[in-house]
């Protein structure tokens, strides 16, 4: 849904209240990329974040973390 391509369940899990509107659906798609890119990482810091990781986020976030975990 929207400019960051929301999904359905992450709208729900994100509790946006309308994920056409762009203010709520970039910051929704920005949370969305910086969790996964923690997830790959294992930290919080960016700067510890290497291209794999990088990739795997970006990944992730398009094809769904199940079909980068397989």
């Amino acid at each position: 849904m929207g400019l960051g391509q929301l999904m359905p369940d992450e709208v729900k899990r994100l509790r946006l209240t309308n994920p056409y509107d762009p203010v709520q659906n970039i910051a929704g798609a920005s949370f969305l990329l910086k969790e996964r890119l923690n997830k790959y990482s294992g930290s919080g810091d960016f700067k510890d974040a290497s291209m794999r990781h990088i990739i795997l986020a970006l990944a992730s976030y398009n094809a769904g973390m199940g079909a980068v975990k397989k």
